[in-house]
C-alpha cells in the first residue's frame, strides 16, 4: 500500500465564515478507497478543533486513526487529554488514568531506563515494541510510540501512544508525527493567543 505523498492544512479562526471556506483539508493523495477513509479522520479532526474541542479531540480522533489509545502530558506529566474510550487493563495505566498525572513508580521507570533522556532529544516519533513496555511501567500491550511536542522548539510536552488495541502499522509514526504538530498548534494558541479570535494555523504536512 503506497505512502501518501502529501497533507495540507489550513485552519483559520478568524470569524466563521472564514473559518467555514478554510476549514477543509487540502489533500493531494492517491484515489484509493483508503485514502479517502484517513483523510475523512483528518477532516472531522480539523472540524473538532475549529469547534474548539482542542487537544481531546486529538487524542480521540487520533486513536480513530490509528487504532489505539493516545495520551497527550504536558512536561510535568500531568494528563491533558486521554483517549475518551480508553478503558485500560493494566494496573498502572489505570492508577495513571484515576490521578491525572504519571504516578512516582512510572516516571523512576522512564528516568532510571533513560528513556524520557532519549525522547526529550528525539526529532520524530520513536516505535519500539512490547520491550518498551518495562521502561513505561506496564505489564501488557504491543508497544508504544512516543512523540516530544516542541513550541518554538521548546519542548512542552509528550504524545505517547499505547499499543494496546493491535500492532502498529508502518504508517502509524507518519500520522503521530502530524498529531503532535496539532497538538504544538493548541498548545500555542491556549498559552499565548487565547483572546486572539485572528489566530491562522497554516501546516504543509508532507510526506
Amino acid at each position: 500500500m503506497n505512502n501518501v505523498h502529501y497533507f495540507g492544512i489550513i485552519l483559520c479562526m478568524e470569524n466563521e465564515k472564514q473559518a467555514d471556506s478554510l476549514k477543509k483539508v487540502v489533500c493531494i493523495v492517491e484515489n484509493t478507497e483508503w485514502h479517502r477513509e484517513e483523510m475523512q479522520v483528518f477532516n472531522n479532526l480539523i472540524t473538532d478543533l475549529y469547534m474548539g474541542k482542542g487537544l481531546q479531540s486529538i487524542a480521540d480522533r487520533g486513536a480513530e486513526l490509528i487504532g489505539n489509545p493516545i495520551v497527550i502530558l504536558d512536561t510535568s506529566f500531568k494528563c491533558l487529554a486521554i483517549t475518551s474510550d480508553f478503558v485500560p487493563d493494566d494496573d498502572a495505566m489505570k492508577r495513571n488514568k484515576i490521578l491525572g498525572y504519571l504516578d512516582e513508580t512510572t516516571l523512576t521507570n522512564l528516568r532510571n531506563s533513560r528513556y524520557l533522556h532519549t525522547l526529550s532529544k528525539a526529532g520524530e516519533p520513536i516505535v519500539s515494541d512490547y520491550s518498551a513496555n518495562q521502561a513505561h511501567g506496564v505489564s501488557s500491550g504491543f508497544g508504544w510510540i512516543d512523540a516530544p511536542i516542541r513550541l518554538h522548539g521548546i519542548l512542552v510536552g509528550y504524545l505517547d501512544v499505547y499499543g494496546t488495541r493491535k500492532n502498529f502499522s508502518k504508517q502509524d509514526a507518519f500520522y503521530v508525527e502530524k498529531l503532535v504538530q496539532l497538538s504544538s498548534m493548541e498548545l500555542q494558541k491556549d498559552s499565548m493567543f487565547r483572546q486572539n479570535h485572528g489566530i491562522e494555523f497554516e501546516a504543509l504536512l508532507a510526506d
